[in-house]
């Protein structure tokens, strides 16, 4: 067990190590804060972490009402199933009251309890009520967390700055803070249950967000590739912001930010789009063409590893690097803009991983599509939102945007940002986890 403490104003975070159900473990904080433990490291695969979380902190459930902010990837499906006691409507519900719980509120972020949604609800028929954050305010976040006691965080990662989920735990923490402000006599205890960053191998990389550019899809400072987990960014979140919150971030067991993590992991989808690890791999690729006229994939069979579009034509294949193959291919989305009509397509293969460069290929790729089938015509390519390019707004800046219209290359434009990022990673220092 490790303990970090992040002087804000009142700033303390204990890190502590989550195993398998079998494991042997034990720990209780004493009264500095401290914490004594034993432990022993089983190789075991990851696992639901509100499920492992259950199983070996019940006890920190007694009289507290709980507000557990989780989709069913990390919950797992099995808590979600009708409880044995009839009494209860979910084993979740069953073994938190058994527990000792006086109430537990399940909140939901993006895509829903089970994962399914394109964006906000839960249409999913559920036995208990559920409550959607999806962009809601922090505002809304307060009213949410008014009576928690204990907010429990657990949810999957998709890698990239751009995703809902890591600003709802932002927004959750400025919510807690906000409550502890106001001098509220039971102080909320926050517990972060971590979970693997699939792209952390690349390490921090990227443009760095602007303020300019903050929106729903991104409200901190930090690279399009973060190269951290939830927990080492929420670390460096409430010291940077100096919020007086108590955060207690469970680790994953074994978890190294390497290729081979990525292989060895089990798999947690955080959206319907991003089925497998393939799709996954893929998105680090092709998310840039969500902010175009071209369909990127993800009403197909193999959502974000095709890209399509009318205008394309197979004459001439796009270049084969970064460990990177595309084939020429035709489809029918069965959504989006291009419904039910045939495609020309490009399809991704990963030749070689130890060559993969996702952010480069991304970069390099996105440039290549909008030069060879876009630029000097009347085909409309970029989308916009008012008056600013949707593409600036999923970056977190327009640097990409601009660099990629220059003909620059993908070392130039990375460049333009090294001075941020390399500032980035020597404060992220003190938060590194794994």
């Amino acid at each position: 067990m490790k303990n970090l403490f992040f002087h804000g104003n009142q700033v303390m975070v204990t890190v502590t190590m989550i195993f398998a159900v079998f494991s042997i473990w034990g720990c209780h904080r004493e009264s500095t804060g401290k914490a004594s433990h034993k432990e022993s490291h089983p190789k075991a695969s990851f696992m639901a972490t509100t499920e492992v979380f259950l199983r070996q902190h019940s006890g920190r459930l007694a009289g507290r009402h709980v507000c557990l902010f989780t989709n069913a990837s990390t919950t797992g499906k099995y808590l979600l199933e009708p409880a044995i006691d009839p009494a209860y409507p979910s084993r979740l519900h069953e073994i938190f009251m058994e527990s000792g719980a006086k109430g537990l509120k399940v909140i939901t972020p993006e895509h829903g309890l089970f994962t399914q949604e394109e964006d906000k609800g839960n249409s999913s028929r559920i036995a208990f009520p559920v409550v959607s954050v999806f962009n809601k305010p922090v505002e809304s976040w307060k009213r949410e967390l008014q009576g928690c006691s204990l907010l429990l965080i657990s949810l999957p990662d998709s890698g990239i700055r751009p995703y809902t989920y890591r600003t709802d735990i932002v927004r959750a923490l400025r919510a807690a803070d906000a409550i502890a402000q106001t001098g509220k006599k039971e102080k909320m205890e926050i517990w972060l249950l971590d979970h693997p960053n699939f792209a952390a191998w690349l390490g921090a990389r990227g443009p760095m967000t602007k303020k300019s550019f903050f929106s729903y899809i991104g409200e901190e400072e930090i690279p399009f590739f973060p190269g951290y987990t939830y927990g080492e960014l929420a670390g460096y979140y409430i010291g940077l912001n100096k919020l007086s919150l108590d955060l207690q971030i469970v680790k994953v067991p074994g978890y190294k930010k390497t290729l081979d993590a990525f292989a060895a992991f089990d798999y947690f989808p955080p959206s319907p789009s991003l089925p497998d690890k393939r799709s996954l791999a893929c998105y680090w690729v092709t998310i840039y063409f969500e902010s175009t006229y071209v369909d990127e994939g993800r009403f197909s069979r193999d959502p974000f590893c095709v890209i399509g579009h009318p205008s394309f034509r197979f004459d001439e294949l796009p270049p084969e690097k970064n460990g990177v193959k595309w084939e020429p291919m035709v489809y029918q989305p069965f959504g989006g803009l291009f419904r039910g009509h045939s495609l020309p397509a490009f399809r991704m293969e990963i030749l070689d991983w130890n060559k993969f460069q996702p952010d480069k290929e991304g970069y390099e790729f996105f440039t290549y599509i909008r030069n060879r089938f876009f630029a000097g015509t009347q085909t409309p390519f970029y989308k916009k939102y008012k008056t600013t390019y949707t593409l600036d707004n999923l970056m977190g800046s327009d640097t990409f945007r601009k660099y990629s219209e220059k003909g620059s290359s993908f070392e130039i434009m990375i460049q333009s940002h090294k001075d941020k990022t390399e500032l980035f990673r020597k404060n992220l220092k003190r938060y590194e986890l794994y």
